[in-house]
């Protein structure tokens, strides 16, 4: 249904148009672009240990938008958990451990638009009561061959 006005024109039409134009431009003539692209996995996670802590160690990734790197941990098998968000320009991690369990770890990278990258490869350690250092857990890596990280 249009409204005529008294000339005979579609009055009702043109001002539909013109709302349409006003809430689809919202005001703003330019065209924004929203940042999807993750960045690149974290490369060349591993982890060592001695009596107290865990250490880990990084290839710092190269975006130029990156904002952090999250650090992800589970427990003996257990539940993933998030246990630390880091700066850019950190590529090195260190927990305090309880002895005696197998720790696994997992790094991904955020950009400065909040997308998180795939998971690192994946580094177990197991931290053991050996004074003066801990053993390494081999792990299976991508393309299946079995080594320690």
């Amino acid at each position: 249904m249009s409204i005529r006005n008294m000339s005979g024109g579609f009055l009702g039409i043109l001002i539909a148009v013109g709302m349409l134009g006003f809430v689809a431009g919202c005001g703003d003539d330019q065209a924004t672009s929203v940042d999807t692209t993750p960045p690149a996995a974290p490369a060349g996670l591993r982890a060592s240990s001695n009596y107290s802590d865990i250490y880990l160690r990084w290839s710092a990734n190269s975006e130029a938008d990156l904002a952090g790197y999250n650090v992800y941990s589970a427990v003996d098998g257990g539940t993933v958990e998030l246990v630390a968000v880091l700066p850019p320009t950190s590529t090195r991690y260190q927990q305090t451990c309880e002895r005696d369990h197998q720790y696994s770890y997992e790094i991904t990278a955020i950009d400065q638009s909040a997308n998180e990258s795939a998971a690192s490869q994946q580094v177990a350690i197991m931290h053991d009561s050996q004074p003066g250092g801990g053993s390494r857990l081999p792990v299976m890596d991508p393309n299946g061959d079995l080594g320690a990280r």
